[in-house]
């Protein structure tokens, strides 16, 4: 992964302020100057889950894979495609709307408000990429 991708911060591995809740290394949203992004590691019983792609995931790895191998990678949009796959195989979500779009190997869609397991709510808001309308 190209090195200018990751945040300039100090903080390279996953970090925690939550229990259950690690979040990846920053990086620089390309397109945006001073905004970051970053994936977030929510780890269940039920199965680890990654919500959004971002170089975090590639970068914080080892570390993922240290807490358990994670079910699914949640896409927000098709946006998050611009990062390419982690460099984890880890099956990849994303709206139904979004699915042609989305330049990753998808694994599975959502289409509306549902529940993974008994404790994780996905619930679509639309309006952010065009023809999301669900």
């Amino acid at each position: 992964m190209p090195s200018d991708l990751l945040s300039s911060s100090d903080k390279v591995g996953l970090q925690s302020s939550t229990r259950g809740l690690q979040a990846m290394p920053a990086a620089p949203l390309p397109f945006l100057e001073g905004v970051v992004v970053r994936s977030f590691l929510l780890e269940r019983e039920q199965g680890n889950i990654i919500i959004y792609n971002s170089p975090g995931i590639s970068a914080a790895a080892g570390e993922i894979l240290q807490r358990g191998r994670p079910e699914r990678l949640l896409v927000n949009h098709w946006h998050e495609a611009m990062y390419g796959r982690p460099d984890l195989d880890v099956p990849i979500f994303v709206h139904e709307s979004d699915r042609e779009k989305t330049k990753l190997p998808i694994a599975g869609t959502f289409s509306k408000r549902e529940k993974i397991a008994d404790d994780l709510e996905v619930i679509p808001t639309p309006g952010h990429t065009a023809d999301n309308d669900s």
